[in-house]
């Protein structure tokens, strides 16, 4: 089968490797080691030197604020159609986005359309604030993405969400049967992210080799949960001084952080590093003794890449107990749950992980174990193409 892989992203700076394109970039990959013909269609933006040897193509965006977006929907949807006059796809696989021009594309081309939903979009939009100046543009913009995400679910052949409980707030609110909704996890490159020796990560990335690590990765939203976990840096420094926040990655609240950071006289123990590329990404992690994922309790529906990495790393994990995370965590022995946005419950499992090396070195070897048999791209793939085969 020939799939167009579409990925809507527009923000200026975006590297190609960030987590949403480097799934795309993923399922191409096998989707090509395993005879299909993928073609990934992305914006002009920098794309990662190694490990996605991929078709790809890529499209302009005007740099402007409003244009940006504009520009981007649109080029997501010419570029491809214009592609295909000369390759013509079986499957149009979409990421969600406010608009509805994939639907066209699929009719216009023939082929059969697939949406993932990776993500509570609406939800997450109306828990933004608003105020008497922007309330009516916020209104109309949680309302239109709505609707184009019930037009495009309900035109879509299948679709691909990422939790259960995803899959059961699509099918209610969009009141569509859920047999047409088929759970697709995230998932890891194992051979890529694979345990290495720590000492020699830490040599190559000029760490000190005496520290203790607690190492993060993700894009700076506030979801994120790293202002809990500065909250909790100090109680565990008491402790163990020694302890060093490795933070990798980039976005709206970086600022915030390192101010948050400075205000509380813990600067010398978190080192923000900035974006980590997927080349550096095993490096990265395996410097770790730790691994944290410290998400707020208004996270909501998710399958973050950054947990099936970290385990695909032999890490052990430490996660808030959020529910589209909670059976992850009691299946695969790699992960402890601790209670969202509580800083002292996530200094108690840290510290305890700390002074535990077996418990840590056990939990990263399920954890390990654990990705290879369910959430390797291999797996994934040859889950999302059985379910083609029998749904398309």
């Amino acid at each position: 089968m020939r799939f167009y892989l579409l990925n809507y992203a527009y923000e200026e700076g975006i590297r190609a490797d960030a987590g949403g394109f480097r799934k795309v970039w993923e399922l191409a990959r096998q989707l090509k080691k395993t005879g299909h013909e993928p073609w990934v269609f992305i914006p002009e933006v920098e794309k990662p030197e190694t490990g996605m040897s991929v078709p790809c193509v890529t499209y302009p965006v005007v740099e402007k604020i409003v244009l940006r977006p504009l520009s981007a929907y649109f080029m997501m949807f010419f570029k491809p159609w214009l592609h295909s006059f000369r390759y013509k796809p079986d499957i149009i696989y979409f990421r969600t986005a406010p608009t509805i021009l994939p639907i066209f594309l699929a009719w216009l081309t023939g082929a059969n359309f697939i949406m993932e939903i990776n993500g509570d979009a609406l939800t997450e939009e109306r828990g933004k604030s608003a105020n008497i100046f922007n309330d009516r543009i916020h209104f109309l913009r949680v309302r239109f993405i709505c609707i184009a995400e019930m037009l495009n679910a309900r035109a879509s052949k299948m679709i691909v969400t990422l939790t259960d409980g995803l899959k059961k707030i699509v099918a209610d609110r969009y009141r569509i049967s859920d047999r047409k909704v088929f759970v697709l996890e995230s998932g890891t490159n194992a051979d890529h992210c694979r345990p290495m020796d720590s000492r020699k990560c830490r040599k190559l990335l000029q760490l000190d080799e005496r520290k203790r690590y607690i190492v993060f990765i993700g894009v700076f939203y506030k979801h994120q949960g790293i202002d809990t976990l500065i909250e909790a840096a100090p109680e565990i420094l008491k402790v163990n001084p020694d302890t060093v926040f490795l933070v990798g990655g980039g976005g709206p609240m970086a600022g915030i952080w390192r101010e948050k950071v400075r205000n509380k006289g813990i600067e010398s123990a978190f080192q923000f590093v900035g974006v980590v590329s997927y080349e550096q990404l095993p490096i990265f992690l395996n410097s770790a003794d730790i691994c944290v994922a410290p998400f707020a309790g208004n996270r909501g529906e998710t399958s973050p890449l950054k947990l099936f990495d970290y385990m695909a790393c032999g890490k052990p994990v430490v996660c808030s107990d959020i529910p589209s995370i909670r059976s992850l965590s009691r299946k695969c022995g790699g992960i402890v749950s601790v209670p969202p946005d509580d800083s002292r419950a996530l200094a108690s499992e840290l510290l305890d992980l700390l002074e535990n090396d077996l418990k840590r070195h056990q939990m990263g070897e399920a954890g390990r174990k654990y990705v290879e048999k369910h959430n390797s791209w291999q797996v994934i793939v040859r889950n999302l193409v059985d379910a083609i085969d029998k749904g398309v």
